[in-house]
């Protein structure tokens, strides 16, 4: 693998597959050049953003537009369809539903497509680099009430994406809303959800809600346990 500016190295071997659930984190050093301001205001800047930092208990490490899309940000609303099983409003939010940010063809077509629910025209019409939509189109064409089956025409990953998107926005909207009430990320509070971790940093536990009895225990080593699930 070649990008530019980045260096890959190898860490050790695995005796198994890594996926993307096993990530505990990311871990890296920032370098900020050209700085405009005198070493004083310079420290006095980074000083208060440490601090801030400190008061919340870490870094709000939100999920950025890429989770959700850029030019049409609906993969989390596909998502919470799916979760609430409504497929026919989860098809018809990624068939239909236009954005602003998309060329004046696309958007006709899914706009046609929202107003009539002609699947068959929309077969016909859609342009043809949009083939994911293309295969659902062409499924409900001949079977207009089979939003499940269209679905299942697209590729496995793609429909898990949808999830994962909805769970990113979930995650945002309870880091945003403990942020609001003064919550630090790095306490657990009674109520929430919380496991141990190891030395490594591995969980040791299963899921388990923090009450009057256990808080202390989840508190005592806040570097040794993650409190960051959130109430329900």
């Amino acid at each position: 693998m070649r990008i530019k500016g980045v260096s890959l190295y190898p860490l050790r071997f695995c005796d198994e597959a890594v996926y993307p659930h096993l990530l505990l984190g990311n871990r890296f050093h920032i370098t900020i050049r050209a700085i405009s301001h005198t070493s004083s205001t310079t420290e006095q800047r980074v000083e208060r953003v440490r601090s801030e930092l400190s008061n919340l208990g870490g870094f709000p490490n939100f999920f950025g537009h890429q989770r959700f899309g850029t030019i049409r940000p609906i993969t989390h609303l596909v998502g919470s369809f799916l979760v609430r099983s409504d497929p026919q409003k989860a098809a018809l939010t990624f068939l239909a539903q236009p954005s602003p940010h998309e060329h004046p063809e696309l958007r006709e077509a899914r706009q046609q497509l929202l107003d009539t629910q002609d699947f068959q025209e929309a077969a016909r019409s859609f342009p043809k680099h949009l083939r994911y939509e293309r295969w659902m189109l062409s499924h409900l064409a001949k079977r207009p009430r089979d939003f499940v089956g269209a679905f299942r025409r697209l590729p496995r990953k793609l429909r898990k994406l949808f999830i994962q998107a909805y769970q990113s926005f979930l995650f945002n909207k309870f880091l945003s809303q403990r942020i609001q009430r003064g919550i630090p990320l790095n306490e657990a509070q009674i109520g929430d959800y919380a496991l141990s971790l190891n030395g490594y940093g591995l969980p040791i536990t299963q899921f388990t809600q923090v009450t009057v009895q256990s808080i202390q225990s989840f508190n005592r080593w806040k570097d040794a346990y993650c409190s960051s699930a959130y109430r329900v």
